[in-house]
């Protein structure tokens, strides 16, 4: 079975790290990213993923703009939003943008596993 690839786009790394760690345990490949420029980066060098946790709240690019930015580069990509600030205007907004789900941290990582694979799903 072919592991679901999925960048975590967080400056809160020691949470990225965590959900990274969670995910691989469940079968997963994932690499994480500070920033947008450091996910372009990634991007840049090959690793393409099908899906991005992106956070809302992130240095000079926010989550917002970066999902503009991400599109472009790679437009079958599966972005889900990630923040510790939500509300539901930013969730209205995301969901608008073309958003494949919104989640408020904490994470409840069952809970984001069933939604990614429900993103994946829908690209077939």
């Amino acid at each position: 079975m072919v592991k679901p690839r999925v960048l975590i786009i967080d400056d809160e790394i020691e949470f990225a790290e965590t959900l990274a760690e969670r995910m691989i345990m469940r079968n997963f490949e994932v690499e994480f990213a500070e920033s947008i420029e450091n996910a372009l980066v990634l991007i840049e060098k090959g690793w393409i993923p099908e899906v991005i946790l992106l956070d809302l709240k992130l240095p000079k690019v926010s989550g917002l703009e970066g999902f503009e930015i991400l599109k472009k580069v790679i437009p079958s990509v599966h972005i889900i939003m990630i923040t510790g600030y939500g509300s539901i205007t930013s969730g209205i907004e995301s969901m608008k943008k073309g958003f494949c789900d919104y989640f408020v941290k904490p994470i409840i990582i069952d809970e984001l596993i069933n939604r990614i694979y429900k993103c994946l799903k829908e690209e077939r």
